[in-house]
């Protein structure tokens, strides 16, 4: 995923790659930054060098349903995403979910660099 924090940059940076004939090898190094790694984020920023970005990588946002579950006989109770095969209290099997809770976990850093314009074309550096 592609986020641009730059659109008049990102437009005036097109325009020039489109003006030189290298505009299909601008749109590919955007399309591998927006579909690199698996649950990504790609931060798009201006860059001071000419026709460049700067961008941050995250890892994304993802949700998570944590189920409650209860030992009917201790009454031993944890909160997890998997149910245990057995109460790691007793040992008994009779472990049941009593309710579920769902968490978001936020986006993470993960790396930055920059996609950079030189001799006619557009490379990624980190």
């Amino acid at each position: 995923m592609l986020n641009v924090k730059c659109e008049e940059h990102l437009e005036t940076v097109k325009k020039f790659a489109e003006e030189t004939g290298v505009l299909e090898q601008f749109n590919n190094t955007l399309e591998y930054l927006s579909t690199y790694g698996t649950n990504t984020e790609c931060e798009l920023f201006y860059d001071f060098a000419p026709h460049s970005f700067y961008f941050v990588m995250y890892h994304k946002e993802k949700g998570i349903t944590l189920k409650n579950f209860e030992c009917s006989h201790c009454k031993w109770t944890e909160q997890s995403e998997i149910k245990p095969d057995v109460c790691p209290q007793c040992g008994g099997n009779s472990v049941r979910i009593i309710g579920c809770t769902h968490k978001i976990e936020p986006k993470k850093f993960w790396f930055n660099g920059g996609m950079i314009f030189h001799i006619n074309k557009w490379s990624v550096h980190t």
